[in-house]
């Protein structure tokens, strides 16, 4: 009994905090570019897979076999620090929501200072590289990234050409249709 109640509890925390996130994002702003589903149900179950061995490992009472928990935790904070961000767009300007809603950056639309973009396609050899992160930096260096993890990345340039002028896109960007 009190191993399933140790798998439940990671489970159940790691879903509220997913809950969380999504109520608390989607009263922020209209356009909502949050991460693909299948990169979220990735993310869910290496944290929660990393959760669990760390529970089930802390509680061994042969300390000669036990894994060094501290490498669980160590993967365990790198994939709470690598998911992708969810982003908002409002008439205020541009939200980006990590640590599962509770890390906020924010750029008023009047103090976008570049858009930029790693779009150009490059050939190497037989292989063709196209970019995938449009990025929006403020004035004072706040800087918000949309990426192939993120949805709608059309829908994301369209925000930016209604609300910022495009003297702030790098060149060729404000054209630019994916």
């Amino acid at each position: 009994m009190t191993e399933t109640v140790r798998v439940l509890v990671p489970v159940l925390f790691l879903s509220v905090l997913e809950v969380f996130e999504f109520f608390a994002v989607r009263r922020e702003g209209s356009d909502i570019f949050a991460p693909r589903l299948g990169w979220r149900i990735f993310y869910f179950l290496m944290i929660t897979a990393c959760l669990i061995a760390v529970t089930l490992s802390s509680g061994d009472a042969n300390q000669a076999r036990q894994k060094p928990s501290w490498l669980l935790l160590l993967l365990l904070v790198a994939f709470v620090i690598a998911r992708p961000k969810t982003i908002v767009a409002s008439s205020a300007g541009l939200a980006s929501y990590g640590l599962y809603g509770f890390r906020k950056l924010f750029v008023p639309w009047a103090e976008v200072s570049r858009v930029s973009s790693d779009w150009q396609e490059e050939r190497y050899r037989l292989w063709a590289f196209t970019g995938y992160r449009v990025a929006v930096t403020g004035r004072d260096g706040t800087r918000i990234e949309h990426s192939i993890y993120l949805r709608r990345q059309a829908a994301f340039l369209d925000d930016l050409r209604q609300h910022v002028p495009a003297t702030e896109f790098d060149p060729g960007l404000f054209e630019w249709h994916p």
